[in-house]
C-alpha cells in the first residue's frame, strides 16, 4: 500500500513528543513515578528544539522542490520533453526524482498522468538505483522500472494493469492548474497531507495544458526521529494529539501501521504494550 502521510500542519503546530525512559524494574511504584516525571519533563524540553529542527528540514526540502518545479516547467515551456516521447519522459523524470522528491507528477488535460516514484504499484519499495515510471489514463496504467546507473534503461515493462486513478481529481490539482500566476511560479499548500509544490504547464503562447506537481512526504520527520538517541533504553515518539495516531518514532520496530480485517491502518499509541508510553500520552 502507499506510505502513510500526515498533515504538515498537524506535525508542525500540534505535535506531542513523548520521551519515555523505560525502567528496568517498572513494577516498583517509586521508580515508575520517577521515570514518568522524567519522561514528561524531557518531552517538554525536547519538543521545542525538535519542532525547530523539523521545520528547518521541511523548509530546506521545500526549497529544493520549488527549484525542481521551476526547472521542469521551464523544460516544458522550451519543449525539452514530451508526454508522448518515452525517452524524454525517462530522462526528465529521472532528473526530478533524483533531486529528492517522493513523487513527481505530470498531469495533462488529456487525462493522462505520468508519475515517477520509488514505490511500486503494490506499495513495495524497489531496488536501489531504480525508479518506477507509470502512465495513467483514467482506466489503465502502464508501469516501467527504470535503471538509473550508467545509461538510463528500462529493466521492467511495459506492464499494463487496470487503474481508475485520476490525478486531476485530487483536491490540490485545480488550484495549481488554474492559478493565474506566471508559468514558472511555484505552488504550496499546508492543507494537503504531503509537502506539495507545482505550477501550471504552459506553451510559449501562454496556453496551459496541465500541471506539474512534486510531493515530499513528512519522511524528513521520520528520519529525524530515527536519528534521536534517548539514553540507551528510551524512546521518542510523535503522536497526533487529536486522535492518538503515530506520526513517527525513533524505534524502527514501533508499529506505525497495523492490519485490521485485512486493511492496513495507522497505528495509535494504544498499540504499544508499554504502560509508561500509554501513561505519558494519556496524561
Amino acid at each position: 500500500m502507499p506510505p502513510c502521510v500526515v498533515s504538515l500542519r498537524v506535525v508542525l503546530t500540534s505535535m506531542i513528543l513523548i520521551v519515555a525512559v523505560i525502567a528496568a524494574a517498572i513494577s516498583f511504584a517509586p521508580l515508575y513515578t520517577a521515570s514518568l516525571s522524567s519522561a514528561t519533563n524531557s518531552g517538554d524540553s525536547f519538543s521545542g528544539s525538535i519542532s525547530r529542527e523539523i521545520g528547518q528540514s521541511v523548509t530546506a526540502n521545500f526549497n529544493n522542490m520549488q527549484s525542481t518545479v521551476t526547472t521542469m516547467v521551464t523544460a516544458a515551456y522550451l519543449n525539452a520533453w514530451s508526454s508522448t516521447d518515452i525517452a524524454s519522459m525517462i530522462r526528465w523524470m529521472n532528473y526530478a526524482i533524483a533531486l529528492g522528491a517522493d513523487t513527481v507528477n505530470i498531469a495533462l488535460d488529456t487525462n493522462v498522468t505520468w508519475t515517477a516514484s520509488y514505490v511500486a504499484p503494490d506499495g513495495s519499495l524497489i531496488s536501489a538505483n531504480q525508479f518506477v515510471l507509470i502512465r495513467y489514463n483514467g482506466s489503465t496504467a502502464v508501469v516501467y522500472i527504470i535503471n538509473t546507473t550508467g545509461q538510463l534503461s528500462i529493466t521492467f515493462g511495459p506492464l499494463t494493469f487496470p487503474s481508475n486513478l485520476t490525478f486531476q481529481a485530487q483536491s490540490f490539482y485545480p488550484g495549481i492548474r488554474q492559478r493565474p500566476q506566471s508559468w514558472g511560479a511555484p505552488y504550496s499548500s499546508n492543507a494537503f497531507a504531503v509537502l506539495p509544490c507545482g505550477a501550471p504547464l504552459r506553451v510559449p503562447n501562454g496556453t496551459s495544458f496541465g500541471a506539474f506537481v512534486v510531493t515530499t512526504r513528512t519522511k524528513v520527520i521520520v528520519d529525524y526521529m530515527l536519528s534521536l538517541k534517548v539514553a540507551t533504553t528510551g524512546r521518542a515518539m510523535l503522536v497526533d494529539p487529536s486522535n492518538g495516531l503515530f506520526i513517527a518514532s525513533n524505534n524502527a520496530a514501533d508499529p506505525l501501521t497495523k492490519v485490521v480485517n485485512g486493511t492496513t491502518v495507522v497505528a495509535s499509541y494504544t498499540d504499544v504494550v508499554d504502560p509508561l508510553i500509554r501513561k505519558v500520552v494519556s496524561g
